[in-house]
């Protein structure tokens, strides 16, 4: 370290999913967070570590956009250009496959208790949304 300078810190992290090794995080996660149906032309990256929980993702979204904690909320992630999966909150990034730079959609439970796009249909969480979703985000 140079005379002044302050030293960067990194995490530990348990890497692999069968078999566990310890290596330093040199390079978090960077993900766009966006929001839907509120604050649609805002978009803001934030760094995570690969360990980190989904709920996490999700919470530091509110945050940043400034959504109450009691306010119903989940969590899309963007895998093709208009194609989204909702995300378990107990999973970690890294069990998702997510990647840096990758898109995460905090959708916002609308006040008359539905959601802003069609809810899933029976079997699977993947849906397009193209009608949806403005295109901002596409």
């Amino acid at each position: 370290l140079a005379d002044g300078s302050r030293p960067i810190g990194r995490k530990v992290i348990e890497w692999g999913m069968y078999e566990k090794h310890l290596k330093v995080e040199v390079y978090p996660i960077r993900l766009e967070l966006g929001c839907h149906p509120l604050h649609q032309n805002k978009k803001v990256f934030k760094t995570f570590s690969r360990i980190e929980k989904m709920s996490q993702v999700k919470e530091a979204a509110k945050e940043v956009f400034e959504i109450s904690e009691d306010k119903e909320c989940r969590l899309w992630h963007r895998y093709m250009t208009s194609r989204y999966e909702q995300v378990k909150e107990n999973d970690e990034l890294q069990e998702c496959g997510i990647y840096s730079n990758q898109l995460m959609l905090l959708e916002v439970k609308n006040v008359d208790g539905t959601w802003p796009r069609a809810t899933y249909t029976q079997g699977t969480m993947v849906r397009t949304y193209t009608q949806c979703i403005p295109k901002l985000y596409k």
